[in-house]
């Protein structure tokens, strides 16, 4: 994209590298990039880009602890999302929301920003989406006392994941999920 004299091109691969760094678990380094690539999206114009971002560093920082910071930014990605009437990027951020709400112990509003984070999934039909609102929900009804919803969440992620040839890392969570509920139940 450099070569070509891209700018939309470099911001949309920013936001995609700080987007993989999350999913590899490089919470600091995606935080980092996140946070560094944002003003250079903004310049360019890039909505996708910039909504990305800063999902991506609102994600990293809920998961780093930093909650207030991370709702803040999640709330102003689902703006740059909503305004452009992207699916993906509003679930993406509602899912970070209802991390924060998680963390913030608020699990009733946690499982309904998950829930309707895994309606924006599912309206674009992303599987990797579908996963992330689908088994941090999961998560939610096991804290919540409630066993059966979680196994359901887990059950339905890995059925989904079944026809999509994930890697055997990628199942950890709703494996782990599933089995927890399971313990939870008896």
């Amino acid at each position: 994209f450099a070569e070509l004299g891209d700018p939309v091109g470099r911001a949309w691969l920013r936001g995609t590298t700080a987007f993989a760094r999350l999913l590899a678990g490089r919470l600091a380094e995606a935080r980092r990039l996140a946070t560094a690539f944002l003003p250079f999206g903004e310049r360019v114009g890039e909505a996708w880009a910039v909504g990305t971002l800063r999902a991506v560093g609102a994600y990293a920082a809920a998961e780093l602890g930093d909650l207030t910071e991370a709702d803040a930014a999640a709330r102003r990605a689902f703006r740059d999302f909503n305004a452009t009437d992207d699916d993906w990027g509003r679930g993406l951020s509602l899912v970070v929301r209802g991390v924060v709400a998680r963390g913030l112990g608020e699990p009733a509003h946690a499982r309904d920003l998950l829930t309707d984070a895994l309606a924006c999934a599912e309206a674009t039909g992303h599987p990797l989406l579908v996963g992330m609102a689908g088994t941090v929900r999961g998560f939610v009804h096991l804290e919540a006392g409630n066993p059966t919803a979680a196994a359901a969440d887990a059950d339905r992620v890995l059925g989904l994941m079944a026809g999509h040839n994930v890697l055997p890392t990628v199942r950890v969570g709703p494996r782990a999920l599933r089995a927890l509920a399971d313990l939870a139940a008896g």
